[in-house]
């Protein structure tokens, strides 16, 4: 903040020792707070209050040449400065208690934070409430907490290009994460993955947040991957239908599809024979390298050959409308 003072003292050229007094009383009070910040959160206070005092003083001497304004600036920089720090160090201290024995280095931490947040243009509170709901969410803490700030850092910018809040984007990314067994490192990808999913479809990541646990669950139990489950949801919501009712939707087919014995897995089956392919279960097409999109036209090709329609080919009228 001094820095700032000075500046504005080489652009007026001004030579008035009132003015350099109390200039040098801010300097010396700013030193003082940036010692105070490294502490905890009452020293922050003892040093903001004596950075105004001083503040206060070098604004009287401003004022008889007519820029005390630039003052009330850098006051009021100082204030939201303090206010982010406070809300920082509250979450921050929440958060801890879901540490265990984990020494976490605070202090790298929140500097990492406002990194992020310098990147983002998301606030230090929300981004401390993020750690803590990442850890809530199973994110594992370590000294470094590098996999808690990966997820904060992806889903605060998955946020911004999604249109929703980071909490939201968060939760889309860890339910995947979290439904086919992936490692954290892969918070990114699945973060590039929503996002197309909302830029191909009619969907947004908000929507796909509180969609995608009715069917993330059953594809990765029957080896759908993940690409699968959001080109369908794309396409499906790009003709019309909710992400919601796609969502339960596309589950009913997996499901029919998946198990053995019922009317959708059967006629799979006849179908992929009538292809002359080898490989005629669910499984085993998705192992050998058919997307569900190319299942499903099998089967739309074989209930077009015997005068069905592809509804026709499941039992569930769930299934064979979406």
């Amino acid at each position: 903040m001094a820095t700032k003072v000075f500046d504005l003292y080489a652009e007026i050229s001004l030579d008035n020792s009132s003015y350099m007094e109390g200039l040098k009383t801010s300097e010396s009070a700013g030193k003082n707070f940036e010692s105070a910040v490294k502490g905890n959160t009452s020293k922050v206070q003892t040093g903001f209050n004596s950075l105004s005092s001083a503040v206060s003083a070098c604004k009287t001497a401003l004022a008889s040449i007519g820029v005390g304004f630039a003052v009330d600036k850098i006051v009021k920089g100082l204030s939201e400065a303090y206010t982010e720090a406070t809300k920082l160090d509250e979450k921050l201290r929440g958060a801890s208690t879901l540490y265990g024995s984990v020494a976490v280095d605070q202090s790298k931490l929140a500097d990492n934070l406002k990194s992020i947040s310098v990147q983002t243009g998301e606030s230090l509170e929300v981004l401390g409430q993020t750690v803590y709901d990442a850890m809530s969410a199973g994110v594992q803490p370590t000294e470094d907490m590098a996999d808690v700030l990966n997820v904060v850092s992806a889903s605060s910018k998955l946020a911004k290009a999604g249109f929703t809040d980071t909490n939201t984007a968060m939760r889309a990314s860890l339910s995947v994460i979290n439904a086919y067994g992936m490692g954290i490192e892969n918070v990114s990808k699945v973060s590039d993955i929503l996002l197309n999913t909302q830029n191909l479809g009619v969907t947004t990541v908000g929507e796909l947040s509180n969609a995608l646990s009715k069917v993330t669950p059953v594809a990765s139990a029957f080896g759908v991957s993940i690409e699968n489950v959001t080109s369908a949801l794309a396409l499906m919501t790009k003709q019309g239908t909710n992400t919601e009712v796609a969502s339960t939707g596309l589950s009913a087919i997996l499901s029919e599809l998946g198990k053995s014995g019922t009317t959708a897995s059967d006629n799979l089956q006849k179908a992929s024979q009538s292809a002359g392919l080898t490989e005629t279960s669910f499984k085993d097409l998705l192992s050998s390298g058919k997307s569900l999109g190319d299942i499903l036209d099998i089967m739309a090709d074989y209930a077009e050959q015997n005068n069905l329609s592809l509804v026709d080919m499941f039992s569930s009228i769930e299934a064979g409308k979406s």
